[in-house]
């Protein structure tokens, strides 16, 4: 049986135990990462259907590469992009096709529930 989980791509290791924890106070499985390679191994794993991507700009170093990757999983896999305003902007993140953004200050609860509307929105 394949196991559903979110995948959490968030640099900042207190951001990621939190958003982590609160989700899955919510029930929601994940498996949270700091950096999109490792994030790969999840998506390429057999074992693994990702429900969502969850991935924060904030001090990532292969930015560009990761929101082109990010980008081509979007047809498929709902992607909640957090981010500043700046690079929002800067990125063209909309143009890139992403519709889920969330912009800085973030709220860990805030996140949960927009994760939650859009898991939601995915089941089947």
């Amino acid at each position: 049986m394949k196991i559903r989980a979110a995948i959490i791509v968030v640099k900042d290791w207190k951001e990621r135990a939190f958003l982590r924890a609160e989700l899955s106070e919510e029930g929601v499985r994940t498996f949270a990462v700091e950096i999109m390679v490792e994030a790969e191994e999840w998506l390429a794993d057999p074992g693994v259907t990702p429900t969502i991507i969850i991935y924060d700009t904030n001090n990532q170093d292969n930015l560009s590469q990761d929101l082109k990757r990010l980008s081509e999983l979007i047809s498929h896999l709902p992607v909640l992009i957090l981010t500043s305003p700046a690079e929002k902007k800067a990125r063209n993140l909309e143009e890139l096709g992403f519709k889920h953004i969330i912009q800085r200050p973030i709220r860990i609860g805030d996140v949960v529930k927009y994760v939650k509307e859009i898991l939601k929105g995915t089941e089947r």
